[in-house]
């Protein structure tokens, strides 16, 4: 069996977004994905909320996608993996979800383009200060950027914090706030990235007013668009009100009513990446509500001449989700390295006891380096010709990167065991 699944690493980049040296986070309430609660295939029927997702994915091409409401067993995190971000290539990974965490039969979920990073690692935040469960934990993942520069144990970690805060409890939103600031003080100040679904009406709630304003002000979350304090029922806010898509309960009440009045869907950044201090910076102006046109207020999503994106995708929203996504977008310098690196593409093939295969197209002198992330080198040799063939022992499990040179040219790979 082969122990090693080699995870090519084509660093010429697929979208106009990492072209322009920019990555977009998308956050999602996917409402019942997988069907808890009693909902069922007749009233919340998952095959078309794929479709209607990859429709709402292929439009809005994020690299990042945080989701809330997804039931707690692999077979559904892997069916939007597989048949909606992977439909079409094997772009995308995902993260562990975190249900033994919880009793709840929804979690959070995280998928990322893994071309672009990779999971350093996550946590998850279950317990409140007392100690007490907490009925829905709040996930960390942390990520870095898949460079040329990762060769020389140079990248950029960043880490994306992914909440469900209780619908109908308001000790209980502030329990997971400030667990989560708490477990954010012991790793200090940082690149973080906060979303979800907060069921919060307006900003001076205490749960809200823990993760914006606690005692270590080095690690407050930062709204990036200015508001009223009050978002529930004010026009004022109706430009970034994401629940609910529709006018009165439908789907048997699968799904929930009451007209767009509330911004229950937030994303907040750190000051690093609010000033861009540690690497990576908001863009100004990026955060969007994906089809809220700022028009509906207390009223259901305007599907046909919806006015800021196009009625397919309109329609989308409405029949995938009682909520909108939040999109917003970041800039990094370290980006620009990944335009130009794959330019010698290659063969790669590991068998389980740690014999390396490698075929190029071209004839000619090169060398092969393999480095684990640390930047220790694990191999370096030249060879002549197309193939090379070499053993490089058994490794301990974790990621591994490759790169060939040769004729002024060069390609990486990532190699995961």
């Amino acid at each position: 069996m082969i122990r090693f699944y080699i995870l090519i690493f084509y660093l010429v980049l697929s979208t106009f977004l990492i072209g322009q040296g920019q990555i977009r986070h998308m956050q999602y309430n996917l409402t019942l994905y997988g069907n808890p609660f009693g909902c069922d295939e007749s009233t919340n029927n998952t095959t078309e909320k794929d479709v209607a997702l990859s429709q709402i994915i292929a439009y809005a091409q994020p690299n990042i996608l945080c989701v809330n409401e997804l039931r707690d067993q692999n077979i559904w995190a892997n069916r939007i993996l597989n048949n909606v971000l992977n439909a079409e290539g094997n772009l995308w990974s995902r993260a562990d979800l975190s249900a033994q965490f919880t009793n709840s039969s929804i979690v959070n979920g995280f998928f990322y383009r893994e071309d672009l990073f990779s999971l350093h690692d996550q946590d998850v935040v279950s317990q409140s200060l007392s100690g007490d469960a907490l009925i829905r934990p709040i996930d960390l993942y942390t990520l870095f950027f898949d460079t040329p520069e990762l060769l020389s144990g140079d990248t950029l970690f960043f880490t994306c914090i992914v909440a469900h805060l209780s619908a109908g409890d308001e000790v209980e939103r502030s329990a997971q706030t400030a667990a989560l600031m708490a477990r954010l003080d012991e790793l200090g100040a940082g690149n973080y990235i906060f979303s979800g679904d907060l069921n919060i009406d307006s900003a001076l709630e205490e749960a809200f007013q823990n993760l914006v304003s606690p005692q270590n002000e080095d690690i407050a979350l930062i709204d990036p668009v200015p508001l009223p304090n009050q978002w529930n029922n004010n026009p004022a806010v109706a430009q970034y009100h994401t629940q609910s898509t529709r006018f009165s309960d439908t789907n048997s009440g699968c799904f929930s009513g009451g007209g767009l009045d509330d911004r229950f869907d937030i994303t907040l950044i750190s000051p690093s990446i609010q000033e861009g201090t540690a690497g990576l910076q908001y863009i100004a102006g990026s955060y969007e509500v994906l089809g809220q046109n700022g028009n509906d207020y207390n009223q259901e999503l305007q599907v046909f001449m919806n006015g800021v994106v196009p009625d397919g995708i309109a329609l989308a929203l409405y029949e995938m989700s009682d909520h909108l996504p939040v999109l917003t977008e970041y800039s990094s310098d370290i980006l620009s390295g990944l335009v130009t690196s794959n330019t010698l593409p290659f063969d790669v093939f590991i068998d389980q006891d740690g014999r390396i295969q490698i075929s190029l197209h071209n004839s000619g002198p090169y060398e092969v380096q393999i480095l684990d992330l640390s930047g220790r080198q694990i191999l370096l040799e030249a060879f002549n010709g197309i193939a090379f063939q070499t053993s490089i022992g058994p490794l301990s499990s974790g990621l591994y990167v490759m790169r060939v040179t040769g004729n002024g040219q060069q390609a990486v790979k990532k190699l995961m065991r």
